[in-house]
């Protein structure tokens, strides 16, 4: 806990310039991983609640999201076009982050600083109830909750999305767990996580632009190259759905508790 305490608190403290797609990308990482230890907490004390806990935490986590997400989407782009193409949208998307960046900054106060702590300094008393019986516990629930997702014959875009929280939150919760011991997480899990991540960042990009092409403003011109895109983003999209299912029919998942 103290290691994401000092990593969150490290983040938010670099000046606004400093700030780089790393940068939120890393914040929401940490974030993620003090979501999936509050939820390991309220499994094994009945007097913590995860939600009230996190509050402090939700509003910045979103907000980083909305930059993170436009910020992905400009390095496809540039991947997949020149500079000379797209340049209204282009344009639309630098307008759009640097408002997204303004009202994540604003966000960054005093006031959070201390909400923040507080939240952090009411999980203490908590951590002395945990043992390793009530932790076993959760971690047999939260295998089996992965599993009963794992045997889904099609995995239609809201499983997927939810396979991915699930095994994202226990495998945090694991590697912490097992900090300074041989991790028990294996290649195929790995595998199958970041799968699933390549899957929804280019799913969300897809919602996006299909978004976009309906927003005024755009030239014709720039409509078509975006909806050629998006054809080409939605192939593989299918192609890591095959993979991502390939790799749930291969993997096990029955580690003992």
């Amino acid at each position: 806990m103290i290691t994401r305490k000092n990593a969150i608190n490290l983040l938010l403290e670099k000046p606004p310039q400093f700030f780089t797609p790393s940068t939120f990308h890393l914040l929401r990482v940490e974030i993620k991983k003090i979501y999936a230890f509050f939820e390991l907490l309220e499994s094994c004390s009945k007097d913590f609640k995860r939600d009230n806990a996190f509050k402090p935490f939700r509003k910045i986590f979103r907000q980083a999201g909305k930059v993170r997400e436009i910020q992905v989407e400009q390095m496809l782009l540039k991947k997949y076009f020149t500079d000379t193409q797209l340049i209204g949208y282009r344009k639309s998307l630098l307008i759009q982050r640097s408002a997204e960046r303004t009202a994540f900054f604003e966000l960054i106060n005093e006031t959070l600083a201390v909400r923040l702590n507080k939240s952090f300094r009411d999980t203490i008393p908590v951590l002395a109830t945990i043992d390793k019986k009530k932790v076993d516990i959760y971690l047999k629930k939260k295998r089996n909750k992965i599993l009963k997702h794992l045997i889904q014959y099609e995995l239609i875009p809201d499983q997927i999305h939810e396979l991915r929280k699930l095994l994202k939150c226990y495998y945090y919760n694991k590697t912490a767990i097992e900090k300074g011991i041989q991790n028990s997480i294996t290649q195929k899990q790995t595998q199958l996580t970041d799968l699933l991540g390549k899957w929804h960042n280019s799913y969300i990009i897809y919602l996006h632009l299909k978004k976009a092409i309906s927003m005024a403003g755009i030239n014709p011109e720039e409509v078509s190259q975006i909806q050629k895109l998006m054809e080409t983003i939605s192939s593989e999209i299918e192609i890591k759905l095959i993979k991502i299912k390939k790799s749930v029919s291969g993997i096990k998942f029955s580690e003992a508790p």
